[in-house]
């Protein structure tokens, strides 16, 4: 008889411990799990270890419906409800999400539980509430208030210092504060990766844009904020989120450069981003983030309608290994966004453009950021800053949302796009 070593987890500390050990074959475990369950229909110990593994998979539609058969057995246990409310919001039911995370509270009051129940909350666009989660989870670590003592409303002929965090396109979204900091009379500073410092630059509410990677260039100031902790700041919500476009500026020059490059075309032209960057967790050995990208290839019934050309965007990721797209994909030359920086040809590209169609990535930031007509292929789940049964964006008004309705499913969300398009054109 086979020996059985079950994977159990003892509390939810355990569960956040084990994170940094290294990775289990979780796939060969759940395969076991199967075959044991199937030959011990009622032994719920089983039926838990082969749902943790579909939970870990992240199989969530396969792990939904065995979690919830075990809730009379594991009621009481504050990793079975943090397991069963990832899983929920991963499938986009928040309102269980939330009541399965306030039961993980309940029975172990750990702060990363908070960090999950407050996202749950920004889906839902209840940004007042996941603020109020999120010092909640303050007060349990037993941290100093983080948000910043000064008021956006005493700002008046006063110096901020904006420091760059995160991704290329979380910069792009936030930085539509220091507009607003700027007209309520204060001096914009921005400490930014070497690669933003050219199209900062023209943007006119920022007077002084340094590269973050040399400290000696920070001047005096009066106050400090990372450019993400703008939003909690400013006490946003739903109705009060800035929407007002542009407040990122293409150069001049390259619009007249790009402008002369499509002079004689009068397609309706598209730009195309495909390929959002992932990043692989040894801790897990999971990769996130590969799942917001598209196959290029299903681009291809746009090309077919009727007096519209495809333009490639992609720059850094999803352009090697597929020379079968440039059949109906048009590539720039070399040095684009190159000799002038980072995305500078790209913004003046999308002054030239009737439309930019991107997944969820930078792209789709600059072009709202611009004003320039875009819509964003989201992948299940999505962002939370694009919230639930959005078909729009408070953050962009030129933005036109397409959801995945099951994950992994771009083929109905390209025959959206499609129809969508014919129907627009001529």
């Amino acid at each position: 008889m086979k020996k059985i070593i079950f994977l159990v987890c003892v509390s939810f500390n355990y569960v956040m411990c084990a994170q940094n050990k290294a990775p289990i074959n979780y796939e060969k475990a759940a395969q076991q799990y199967k075959v044991l369950l199937h030959a011990n229909p009622h032994n719920n110990q089983i039926r838990y270890q082969y749902a943790y593994c579909l939970y870990q998979l992240e199989q969530h539609e396969q792990a939904a419906p065995l979690y919830e058969q075990l809730i009379p057995i594991f009621k009481n246990t504050d990793y079975f409800w943090y397991q069963f409310g990832t899983i929920l919001e991963q499938l986009e039911q928040i309102p269980a999400a939330i009541t399965a995370f306030e039961n993980a509270i309940a029975i172990n009051n750990h702060p990363a539980i908070y960090t999950s129940l407050s996202f749950c909350y920004l889906k839902l666009g209840n940004l007042e509430k996941a603020r109020s989660v999120q010092a909640l989870q303050r007060k349990i670590l037993q941290q100093e208030q983080t948000e910043q003592v000064w008021s956006p409303d005493s700002v008046q002929k006063k110096t901020i210092l904006i420091h760059d965090e995160a991704g290329f396109g979380d910069f792009f979204h936030w930085i539509r504060y220091a507009q607003l900091l700027h007209e309520k009379g204060a001096r914009i500073i921005v400490s930014a990766r070497p690669a933003l410092i050219p199209i900062l630059s023209l943007c006119p509410y920022i007077e002084l844009v340094i590269a973050n990677t040399d400290s000696t260039n920070i001047h005096n100031y009066d106050h400090e904020i990372a450019v993400g902790s703008l939003c909690t700041l400013f006490n946003t919500t739903i109705e009060t989120a800035p929407h007002n476009t542009p407040y990122l500026y293409a150069s001049e020059n390259l619009i007249d450069k790009w402008k002369h490059y499509f002079k004689d075309n009068s397609a309706f032209k598209i730009g195309l981003c495909w390929h959002a960057q992932s990043y692989f967790n040894p801790a897990t050995g999971k990769t996130t983030g590969a799942e917001r990208n598209i196959d290029p290839r299903l681009f291809q019934a746009l090309s077919n309608l009727p007096n519209v050309q495809l333009y490639s965007l992609q720059k850094i990721n999803g352009c090697m290994g597929l020379p079968q797209v440039k059949d109906f994909i048009h590539f720039f030359p070399h040095d684009f966004d190159e000799s002038e920086g980072r995305f500078m040809d790209t913004a003046a590209i999308m002054t030239q453009l009737d439309l930019i169609i991107t997944v969820d990535t930078s792209i789709e930031h600059l072009a709202g950021a611009l004003s320039r007509p875009v819509w964003i292929l989201l992948s299940k789940p999505s962002d939370w800053r694009w919230f639930l049964n959005k078909t729009d964006s408070i953050w962009y008004p030129t933005v036109k949302l397409f959801k995945q309705r099951i994950k992994g499913d771009w083929t109905s969300v390209m025959h959206a796009i499609t129809q969508e398009l014919t129907d627009l054109l001529p």
